[in-house]
């Protein structure tokens, strides 16, 4: 069973999926920009400093929406995590790239592309 599946199965109906991963478009459109896989691995390949910390699949949204819609949730759309009831927090869901300044601080400011896909899906 994929996570999806399992993600699925555990939902009531009606229930609510949001969730953040990496935009595989939006890295690649940054990627032909810059040229600059370093600032990228973390986005890619998740923090890796611990054992949950890794992304083990990409996608773009076109692909995520199939794969959510093929396992059965319904009316999946682009999120808009500013309207959220967690908006004011710092997070994941607001990667942008570049998102570390030269001294490898994380920018608090961020006015780079986003690069984290926001969706918004429920069971059916």
């Amino acid at each position: 069973m994929s996570a999806l599946e399992r993600w699925y199965d555990l939902f009531k109906k009606g229930g609510i999926l949001r969730g953040s991963v990496p935009d595989f478009k939006a890295l690649c459109e940054y990627y032909m920009e810059t040229r600059n896989l370093e600032t990228m691995y973390c986005a890619l390949y998740g923090g890796q400093d611990n054992p949950g910390n890794y992304h083990h699949w990409c996608w773009d949204f076109e692909k995520l929406k199939k794969d959510l819609e093929s396992v059965g949730f319904v009316n999946v759309q682009r999120d808009d995590r500013n309207k959220t009831e967690h908006a004011h927090a710092r997070d994941w869901s607001l990667n942008y790239m570049p998102y570390r300044d030269k001294n490898n601080n994380i920018l608090l400011i961020v006015n780079g592309l986003r690069v984290n896909l926001l969706l918004l899906t429920l069971k059916q």
